[in-house]
């Protein structure tokens, strides 16, 4: 971390306030069996990118470097492609294939886990006299995948070796100052926040259809909205946006049913720039804060009810802001930021917590039903939501059967641990609909 940093920081501070921030940024943070523990970073750069395609195997993108793991983030190696280079954005499809995106729109790609690199050039087209950064990338299988600027969106159909264009609207290429893609179960989503000379800014919503050949927009109204970050999970696209009002709102899109609406609302301290999505009812957010009456530092918020609230879970008073997270599954997760910190969680469920107990029906949309293997042997058992934390509900025992009553918990995956004494016989996962 940079010196000159944390001198700034705590010249001024008392001693015992300084001594409590150190302390801190050593401890874990717990709630239930979840918690997020700091790992110790490779270097001394602030990072712009993670991507982890499994638990163990994973990438950490800074201005100048790649740096990749295969345990977990206990150990670190470079694999860092090209020279001088200002990197942008990183995306794993799996442990091996890559493609690693630049500030000068050169995009590396590899096929054997960053030991070797192949060099693309996009051919960018001027609107006056700037040439548009290639901003976003993302595929949707090894070989078909889009890259996104102001008025262009790229495709290959060649895993990256060779790029086309599809040209947008005018109305569209005036100055976007922000991309995002994802993709669901459905297609491929793109939202640009769009600024005109005299700083009118609106936000546009783009889908494209596997079996339809081109983009469309879904949604162009959202005037003087700021789009800040989106995340995908199952048939839904949440968009997180601030009004010219400063305030925060959360829209769910739905394919199916092809609307965007206001999901929920949150006063304007944070500065959003990551949402992940667990399932449909849990998640996180990452940012900053973003009011004078609040320490500034870097923020994790989670929510258990797809969005409507949010509660902060992590400060980080040594970084500015966290900038990006990855949840390769819903048990593991890592987050980095300014200062070269990087972050884990856990939600303290077992690695192979599947198993061979019957849940029925699964998925559910109340009543959930547990065979249990030995009910000679189980005394009780435990409800684990995807952030880790133990619920209680309203449950009863049948002869060799747990039924247990999900009505009221929202959407999402759950796990059922089934003990006998201290010792776990059994982990099953349920979804609630």
């Amino acid at each position: 971390m940079c010196p000159a940093y944390f001198y700034n920081r705590f010249r001024n501070m008392p001693k015992r306030s300084a001594l409590l921030l150190l302390c801190l940024s050593f401890i874990r943070l717990s709630q239930g069996d979840a918690q997020w523990v700091r790992l110790e970073s490779p270097t001394s750069e602030s990072f712009l990118d993670v991507q982890f395609p499994d638990e163990n195997t994973g990438y950490l993108l800074s201005y100048h470097q790649l740096w990749k793991t295969d345990d977990g983030g206990n150990t670190f190696i470079d694999v860092t492609p090209g020279k001088d280079q200002t990197f942008m954005r990183i995306l794993f499809l799996d442990d091996q294939i890559g493609f690693v995106l630049t500030n000068n729109s050169i995009l590396y790609r590899t096929v054997d886990g960053g030991q070797t690199y192949e060099k693309t050039h996009f051919k960018r087209t001027p609107i006056g006299d700037v040439i548009a950064p290639v901003r976003d990338i993302l595929f949707t299988d090894s070989v078909f995948g889009f890259c996104t600027s102001d008025h262009v969106f790229y495709y290959t159909e060649t895993g990256g070796r060779e790029w086309s264009n599809i040209g947008l609207d005018d109305h569209y290429t005036i100055a976007v100052t922000r991309d995002f893609m994802v993709q669901n179960t459905h297609a491929a989503y793109c939202v640009k926040k769009v600024a005109d000379f005299y700083g009118y800014y609106m936000s546009y919503v783009f889908q494209y259809w596997p079996y339809w050949n081109g983009w469309t927009t879904i949604a162009d109204d959202l005037d003087y909205i700021s789009i800040c970050a989106v995340a995908n999970v199952s048939d839904s696209v949440f968009i997180y946006a601030r009004d010219d009002n400063k305030d925060m709102y959360t829209y769910d899109y739905h394919s199916n049913k092809n609307v965007i609406h206001l999901h929920s609302f949150m006063p304007y301290t944070y500065r959003i720039t990551d949402i992940r999505m667990l399932d449909n009812g849990n998640g996180f957010m990452c940012g900053r804060t973003n009011d004078i009456l609040l320490p500034e530092e870097a923020i994790i918020l989670q929510t258990a009810d797809s969005g409507k609230t949010w509660q902060t879970v992590l400060t980080e008073p040594f970084a500015f802001s966290f900038n990006k997270m990855c949840f390769p599954s819903d048990r593991i997760g890592y987050a980095v930021g300014d200062y070269s910190v990087l972050w884990k969680w856990s939600s303290g469920i077992p690695a192979g917590s599947a198993s061979d107990v019957l849940v029925y029906p699964n998925p559910s949309s109340g009543w959930v039903s547990v065979q249990i293997p030995d009910p000679d042997t189980v005394v009780h058992h435990e409800i684990i939501d995807a952030l880790g934390r133990r619920l209680t509900v309203p449950y009863t025992y049948s002869s060799s059967t747990l039924l247990l009553d999900m009505h009221h918990q929202t959407a999402g995956v759950y796990f059922i641990r089934l003990y006998a004494g201290n010792e776990t016989i059994s982990i099953a996962k349920c979804v609630i609909q």
